[in-house]
């Protein structure tokens, strides 16, 4: 496992498991770090079982796909079931905007 994996997962997964969810975006920014830390996680796993390399393809910028997916998706089904849900822009704004300081902060520091 490259550094810039390690990193990746190990901030996420810290991050996860320290943090108490008590507001709403609190739980928005818990579920962004654990979709980005499942992503690399399955990135690593992968690798080791196949003993291919993915990082072509799937590495710490392409996790953040299913981030955005999951942040923009969660507000157009709020939007679509407006009765009982409330579409906030800072939803998405919380979901993805750890997984997004991670992925820039490897960029930056080129771990």
């Amino acid at each position: 496992m490259n550094k810039k994996n390690f990193l990746a997962i190990l901030i996420s997964l810290i991050f996860t498991q320290n943090i108490q969810a008590n507001t709403d975006k609190e739980k928005h920014a818990i579920a962004g770090m654990a979709i980005y830390a499942g992503c690399m996680l399955g990135k690593v796993i992968s690798e080791n079982i196949s003993g291919e390399d993915y990082s072509s393809w799937l590495n710490y910028k392409t996790c953040l796909l299913p981030v955005y997916v999951a942040g923009i998706g969660k507000e157009v089904y709020d939007s679509t079931h407006s009765s009982k849900h409330s579409p906030e822009f800072a939803d998405v704004v919380s979901t993805v905007a750890i997984p997004t300081a991670i992925a820039g902060s490897i960029v930056l520091y080129r771990f």
